[in-house]
């Protein structure tokens, strides 16, 4: 390394290498925190479907998944018109890939709350794990309907179009993406993956030209 470089490392690495096992532990450990006081408030109102749900999603924040099914098993038998309890063990179920699960989950949270942006985002990504794309674009449409301003449904939408092969339409939601939250590293790999696949389908040397310019340049 060079004297520049060896003061780079000191001074910006460095200090990124030691805080990130501190914020890391410190997260474990406000966890574990919030574990604890929900056992207590549980103790004294045992029958409070919401606690339940709380502690499962803290649960799940430390990986213990056993114990964190079993907390939203509870509060669903306490209260089984609570959506957001089948939104969380829905999207445990997502992280275990345990989609068909996951979507039974989420089906349920849709029924009792039909004007969840979020929710019907969450169930168009289920749908494209699940290779059923038409489904998984009706939701994100209607995500979009709900909340067009949030860019992570465009995001969605856009995937869903590159599983489609319907690149020129993930592209503008793409660059849309980019003018409402232009940090999302992501995207801009999504973009240059459409460009490449558009350069391959098309015989046109101009265009070949264009699209390969478009995908370097992301």
């Amino acid at each position: 390394f060079s004297f520049l470089g060896i003061i780079l490392i000191s001074f910006f690495v460095l200090p990124i290498i030691f805080t990130l096992p501190y914020l890391l532990v410190s997260y474990i450990l406000h966890s574990l925190h919030a574990i604890a006081d929900y056992n207590q408030a549980i103790e004294l109102d045992p029958k409070n479907a919401e606690l339940y749900n709380n502690r499962g999603n803290a649960k799940a924040d430390v990986l213990n998944i056993e114990g964190a099914m079993a907390d939203y098993n509870k509060a669903i038998e306490l209260n089984p018109n609570m959506p957001e309890i089948y939104y969380n063990r829905g999207q445990l179920y997502y992280n275990l890939q345990l989609y068909d699960k996951s979507l039974i989950d989420y089906n349920r949270g849709i029924e009792l709350s039909p004007n969840n942006s979020g929710a019907y985002n969450n169930r168009a990504d289920i749908y494209l794990k699940m290779g059923q794309l038409d489904n998984a674009l009706d939701d994100i449409n209607t995500a979009i309907t709900l909340d067009p301003s949030s860019y992570v449904s465009y995001v969605t939408r856009g995937e869903i179009y590159q599983a489609r092969e319907q690149y020129n339409d993930a592209i503008s939601d793409f660059s849309k993406v980019i003018s409402i939250n232009s940090n999302i590293k992501d995207v801009y790999k999504y973009l240059s993956e459409c460009y490449y696949r558009l350069l391959d389908k098309t015989s046109d040397e101009e265009k070949k030209k264009e699209y390969e310019a478009l995908a370097d340049a992301n």
